[in-house]
């Protein structure tokens, strides 16, 4: 700014030089003017933009020192605040996905807490009743015989059932595992197959079954896409009542293919049926080990239906449940 006023300076002086040969005094009168002018403005030029530098640069500082300071609280293992947003552009954008990115890193805290939590209380128990009937057979109190064994073996099998669905869990959640592996399938092949995992039971037992599947064609992992319905189609054989047919379904609805389980079971709280997909989360009527699930089926349907793109929810009518499944589906027509 000194520079570029000192030239303007210099060039009025010589175009008021060459016009018309002033005096010297008159001459030497105009540049003492001008220079003041010069300094006057020149130093009203540096101090304003000296004022605009400063709050300028300030204004983009202190969000950046507030970032700084919130890092160095997360890396004590603390959650910080949310930093107020009070300035806009990049440096906003940044904070923002700063703040979002500690909202995550907190509910995943929590998540891991919580399954942590639930996975030792539900390990607990059997490996308690085996430990204790182990150690009382080492010490003579008991004997073995069938029975013992049958009880040993089914407590093995409920740990085993239940690491299985924490893996299964575990792969559905971590990104990029298993959602590359999908093919083109017909949906009632797809259905059918689910149904067949069940052919056992559904005779044993005597249920009904009513079907009604239309065809298209979806792109799903295939493995996964049957371990959710039949996780579906399970749940609602084991808590049915009554003589009434279990209801499946697979229809077209506008572009999407609904895939429905409807049945007759124990009335559901509205306050339940919020919670029914949580993991090791199990409604009052099924909290005993013996006869209800593991609480993890529901989630693992859930963790692959969202994986493709899905949804998965439950609507009940008193005691009529119905666990819907909407997927996209491929258009044979395209």
């Amino acid at each position: 700014m000194g520079l570029t006023g000192w030239a303007i300076y210099e060039t009025a002086c010589n175009l008021v030089g060459g016009i018309g040969s002033p005096s010297p005094i008159r001459q030497a009168q105009f540049n003492a003017t001008l220079f003041q002018y010069f300094l006057i403005f020149t130093t009203l030029g540096v101090l304003i933009s000296t004022v605009l530098h400063f709050y300028l640069t300030r204004k983009m500082i202190n969000p950046v020192r507030e970032l700084i300071e919130s890092t160095k609280v997360l890396k004590t293992g603390r959650y910080p605040e949310p930093i107020q947003l009070r300035t806009s552009g990049e440096i906003a954008e940044l904070l923002e996905q700063y703040n979002e990115l500690i909202v995550r890193l907190e509910t995943n805290e929590r998540e891991r807490k919580k399954l942590i939590e639930n996975i030792s209380h539900e390990l607990r128990t059997p490996t308690a009743n085996i430990k204790g009937y182990l150690y009382a057979l080492k010490e003579g109190h008991i004997e073995g015989d069938t029975i013992l064994f049958q009880s040993l073996h089914d407590q093995a099998k409920q740990l085993t059932s239940l690491i299985e669905q924490i893996e299964h869990v575990t792969a559905w959640t971590v990104e990029g595992t298993t959602y590359s592996e999908k093919q083109v399938i017909n949906s009632r092949k797809l259905i059918e197959e689910c149904i067949q995992l069940f052919d056992w039971q559904i005779k044993e037992e005597a249920v009904q079954l009513d079907v009604k599947i239309e065809d298209v064609n979806l792109n799903v992992h295939e493995k996964g896409m049957q371990q959710a319905i039949s996780n579906i189609i399970e749940n609602a054989l084991r808590y049915r009542i009554g003589k009434e047919p279990i209801v499946i379904e697979g229809k077209v609805k506008e572009s999407k293919y609904v895939i429905s389980v409807t049945g007759k079971g124990e009335a559901i709280p509205q306050e339940e049926q919020d919670k029914i997909f949580e993991r090791f989360y199990r409604v009052e009527q099924s909290r005993n080990r013996e006869t209800g699930g593991s609480g993890l089926g529901l989630a693992i349907a859930q963790e692959i239906v969202i994986a493709h793109n899905g949804t998965i929810h439950l609507q009940s009518f008193d005691d009529y449940h119905s666990f819907i499944i909407t997927l996209p589906f491929i258009n044979s027509s395209n």
